[in-house]
């Protein structure tokens, strides 16, 4: 055999034994001027790492965290639920979605629930 054949068979070898990350995202939601909430749960039953929970707007702008229960990058236990609390800001940036970057998207589930501006719950969007 010729060396690219055996560099391209090397090379998908390689591909099916390296672990892929994934990337889930929420669908875009409208947050009023209440907080909205990004959730990830670990639904398996081993640790999973986690690179970055990120909640970008319809601008494409970041939106950092007003707290969290968990530091990213890092490791979410089985069982854990990372509470990710943003708040928005006007126009355009009221629309929020939420992103996670994950070694394992078999064991993690993420939710962006919103809040109408009396603070009732408006809508819950899952990710996928």
């Amino acid at each position: 055999m010729s060396r690219e054949v055996w560099t391209a068979l090397a090379g998908m070898i390689l591909g099916l034994t390296t672990a892929n990350p994934a990337i889930i995202s929420t669908g875009i939601g409208f947050l009023g001027n209440a907080t909205g909430q990004c959730n990830v749960a670990n639904i398996g039953t081993k640790p999973v790492t986690v690179k970055s929970v990120t909640v970008i707007d319809a601008n494409g702008a970041v939106h950092g965290p007003s707290g969290s229960n968990c530091t990213f990058p890092g490791q979410i236990f089985p069982g854990l639920v990372c509470l990710i609390p943003v708040t928005s800001g006007s126009g355009n940036r009221h629309l929020l979605r939420c992103v996670v970057d994950t070694s394992s998207k078999s064991s993690i589930r993420a939710t962006m629930f919103f809040r109408d501006d009396a603070g009732n719950l408006s809508a819950i969007l899952e990710a996928h």
